[in-house]
C-alpha cells in the first residue's frame, strides 16, 4: 500500500517504527480523554500492535503525516465486512494544539476516499463519544448521519454510505470537494 497524499497531511502505513511516537502520545490526557482511552500501555504493548496491525488483512492502518514526515495521529479503517463492504473508522490526532486547524478533516477524507474508491466499501460506521462535539461536527460535516446511541449514552453510532458522500451536495458540489 502506498502513501494517500494531502495537501497538508498524507497517510502512510502504520509500521512498528511508529510505536515511540505513538507510545507518547498516550501521555497525553486530553486526547486520552476525547478518545477513551483509558489503559496503560508500555512500548512493548504499542511496538506489538503496530506489527499486529501492519500485517492484518481485515483493516487498513495508517500514519497521519505532515509533508517532512512528522507522524502527528493515526486512522484506521478496521472491522471489515467483506459480505457487507462496510468497515469502522477512527481517528486519533496526538497533540492538543493539531486540534480545529482541519489536519483531521484532510486525513479523515483521504481516508473515506481510499474506503469508497480502492477497497470498494459501501459504508463507513464510527462510534464517537457524545460529549466530544468538536468530532461530531468533523463527522457531520463528512456526511455522517447519526444512527443510533451506542450501548451506553457515552457513544453515538454513525455511518456514512458511498452513494450519500458522493451524491451531489449543496451547489453542485459533493462532500469529496468540501
Amino acid at each position: 500500500m502506498s502513501y494517500l497524499i494531502g495537501q497538508r497531511v498524507s497517510l502512510r502505513p502504520l509500521s512498528k517504527d511508529d510505536a515511540a511516537v505513538m507510545h507518547l502520545s498516550l501521555q497525553e490526557p486530553l486526547i486520552n480523554a476525547l478518545t477513551d482511552t483509558s489503559g496503560t500501555f508500555s512500548l512493548q504493548d504499542v511496538e506489538t500492535y503496530c506489527q499486529r496491525v501492519a500485517v492484518a488483512q481485515n483493516r487498513w492502518d495508517f500514519a497521519i503525516v505532515r509533508p517532512g514526515g512528522e507522524m502527528i495521529g493515526e486512522l484506521s479503517l478496521n472491522e471489515w465486512d467483506s459480505t457487507r463492504a462496510s468497515a469502522n473508522f477512527r481517528i486519533a490526532l496526538y497533540q492538543p494544539e493539531l486540534l480545529g486547524q482541519g489536519l483531521g478533516a484532510e486525513a479523515a477524507r483521504l481516508a473515506i476516499q481510499f474506503g469508497f474508491t480502492d477497497i470498494g466499501l459501501k459504508s463507513i460506521s464510527l462510534e464517537v463519544l457524545a460529549i466530544n462535539a468538536r468530532a461530531r461536527r468533523l463527522y457531520q460535516k463528512l456526511g455522517f448521519v447519526e444512527v443510533s446511541q451506542a450501548d451506553t449514552a457515552e457513544w453515538v453510532k454513525m455511518e456514512l454510505t458511498a452513494e450519500c458522500y458522493f451524491a451531489p451536495m449543496r451547489n453542485g458540489r459533493s462532500i469529496v470537494e468540501d
